[in-house]
């Protein structure tokens, strides 16, 4: 063992090049070793909104977390022991709350009737969710 560390040392102060690409690939291999989950959750997502047809129920739960997330960033955040309706009907403000619940209604359709045109929908409903987050 102690002449495998003297033998690479030795390459190693030979060739510092070698050594620096050797720990920079690691560094990178440690970096998206550690990430996988993160990377394959986002590949999901791009590919639920490229084909959300094909996964409704999956593709409108991905737009309401998104909803929901845009809505707690403006101070509108919704408890996990509400349901969507009664998270609407928690809005005060009426030009925020008549688009949510237009959201609502169609996520609800698509996600537990598992509405492939339903889910087509949410992209479109959730602009006009994060316009009146602006207003």
């Amino acid at each position: 063992m102690l002449q495998w560390a003297r033998r690479s040392q030795e390459r190693l102060e030979q060739s510092p090049g070698k050594g620096i690409s050797l720990g920079a690939a690691i560094i990178l291999g440690l970096l998206l070793f550690g990430n996988l989950g993160r990377i394959a959750r986002l590949l999901h997502e791009k590919w639920l909104q490229a084909h959300p047809e094909r996964s409704p129920d999956q593709a409108a739960a991905m737009w309401y977390e998104k909803m929901a997330r845009a809505l707690a960033k403006r101070g509108v955040a919704k408890a996990a022991a509400q349901t969507p309706q009664e998270f609407v009907n928690r809005i005060e403000n009426p030009r925020l709350r008549e688009p949510v619940a237009r959201f609502t209604h169609v996520y609800e359709s698509a996600r537990f009737g598992n509405s492939a045109d339903d889910v087509q929908k949410l992209p479109e409903l959730y602009e006009l969710v994060e316009n009146a987050t602006r207003e």
